[in-house]
């Protein structure tokens, strides 16, 4: 995951020195970076540019398998200790996901915002209500039948 995130700050115009650093210390790509090194190279790349306020979206924490969710709440108590940047962190997450709330409440600036699921259901059953009744092969179906299907996609969901 931390791949991911430094390659989304990667300039598309020239690659950043410190990234090119870390290439040539893995044997220019041969070998694997730790997770530390990642990091840090993240955070020159941020002290190599001009800009200050970064934004970075996790979505779905509680998707991402134990191990890799645990790294990246690692990783973002890194990214809240660096006081040389404006960074703003985005994490969706059910909340029955063991120790995750716990986690980003350590995370200085903190503010967690929870999104009650009735509300949620509510854009869902627009969203499928608009899709069935422009879908050509469900506009055939008998009302009963769509509306069972509009019932079952909307539970399923579970607010995702």
């Amino acid at each position: 995951m931390i791949r991911a995130i430094v390659s989304q700050f990667i300039p598309h115009s020239k690659a950043p020195l410190a990234l090119i650093e870390l290439w040539k210390a893995k044997k220019k790509g041969k070998e694997t970076p730790k997770t530390s090194d990642l990091v840090e190279t993240l955070q020159k790349m941020w002290t190599e540019n001009d800009q200050r306020t970064y934004f970075i979206v996790l979505d779905a924490l509680d998707e991402a398998l134990d191990a890799e969710r645990d790294d990246l709440l690692e990783i973002l108590q890194a990214f809240s200790s660096w006081d040389t940047f404006d960074l703003h962190v985005l994490v969706s997450s059910r909340t029955n996901t063991t120790g995750v709330l716990e986690a980003l409440r350590e995370l200085k600036g903190f503010i967690n915002v929870e999104i009650e699921r009735k509300y949620v259901n509510a854009d869902i059953l627009a969203h499928i209500r608009e899709r069935l009744q422009n879908d050509t092969i469900m506009k055939a179906r008998p009302l009963k039948e769509r509306q069972k299907v509009e019932n079952s996609l909307v539970e399923k969901a579970e607010g995702m």
